[in-house]
């Protein structure tokens, strides 16, 4: 349960920082950048088959 509250405080402090940059003029890519950057610390993803971590795109909001 501990993980999960440290997970729920780390994506609200990296949601609320990115709204604060948004509302004060950052550009659309900078925060873009910002999302790419924060989710690259987040753990793998499994497989879809479950043999193992899935690989990542490169860029996770481009597209």
């Amino acid at each position: 349960m501990i993980e999960l509250i440290r997970a729920r405080g780390y994506v609200w402090a990296i949601s609320y920082g990115i709204s604060v940059q948004a509302a004060g003029g950052v550009s659309r890519a900078e925060l873009h950048a910002m999302v790419d950057l924060t989710l690259q610390a987040w753990p793998p993803l499994p497989a879809a088959d479950g043999t193992g971590p899935q690989d990542r795109p490169q860029n996770f909001t481009s597209g």
